[in-house]
């Protein structure tokens, strides 16, 4: 678009630059071409010139960055739930069932019978409480409980999955998982590659506390000899143990709280 020419000016040798507007005036003409034209055309026009349009690569990077916001949103939202490992759902199943229970409990005591439902802070599902003999009191037909109904597996059944690393299963599930993480690993094409060189995975016998929190295992529910469901109608005995009453709770050895959450009397 522009020429030079050297001259001497007193002496001086200076630069001068020559505008021969050629290269202008074929922009000019070009640019009257592409307006002369409509919809498709001049739009492939354009295309031909100067490639596709920044628009579009700004609109792109606009649908890139709102995909990304709801993925930030869900990422926030389980955070929590990660980190605590605890089921929020069966978290706000208790806080539903605490407060049926406490308008039901204004009226009268809600016993709770063989069938009862109860929920656990750190099981995945919930469970039964059930007794394998009664204790010679029946409401509808259902055998009454007391707050010496805590037996593992025996009252008190498994709530599935448990997140707790307290749990002495956790160390071997994390162990387990990492062991096999690791052989999978080695049937991938660099892991085949790696393995030629540095021959087979290792396998682990140990898990650190924060694998063991990332992990689940098998729940069994646990109880120390002093534990006992913390509120028994009193006022009520069978056998000279407090009758149980919902929402009572007792707390497993590996730290979840279990709560009933359903008394069992409408089966």
């Amino acid at each position: 678009m522009a020429g030079t020419r050297t001259e001497m000016v007193d002496g001086v040798r200076i630069t001068v630059v020559e505008d021969t507007r050629e290269d202008l005036q074929d922009f000019l003409g070009t640019a009257q071409e592409i307006e002369s034209l409509e919809g498709e055309e001049q739009k492939e026009k354009l295309e031909e010139i100067f490639g596709k349009e920044e628009e579009e690569d700004q609109d792109e990077k606009k649908k890139g960055e709102k995909a990304e916001e709801p993925e930030k949103n869900q990422e926030k939202e389980t955070s929590p739930r990660q980190s605590s490992r605890a089921n929020t759902d069966v978290v706000l199943a208790m806080q539903i069932a605490d407060q049926a229970a406490a308008e039901a409990a204004a009226e009268t005591p809600c016993y709770v019978v063989h069938g009862a439902k109860m929920l656990c802070s750190m099981g995945s599902r919930e469970a039964r409480l059930v007794v394998p003999l009664d204790h010679g009191a029946l409401l509808e037909g259902n055998p009454q409980m007391t707050v010496r109904d805590r037996e593992a597996l025996t009252n008190i059944m498994c709530f599935g999955n448990c997140f707790s690393a307290d749990n002495p299963k956790m160390e071997q599930a994390a162990v387990d998982a990492t062991n096999r993480y690791n052989q999978e690993k080695s049937q991938g094409f660099w892991g085949k590659v790696r393995s030629f060189f540095m021959g087979s995975p290792k396998t682990v016998d140990s898990a650190s506390r924060e694998l063991q929190e990332l992990c689940i295992c098998e729940c069994e529910p646990c109880f120390s000899e002093e534990a006992v469901w913390e509120e028994g109608n009193e006022k009520s005995q069978l056998g000279g143990e407090a009758t149980l009453i919902q929402p009572d709770t007792i707390v497993c050895r590996y730290g979840g709280v279990i709560r009933i959450i359903d008394n069992g009397q409408n089966g």
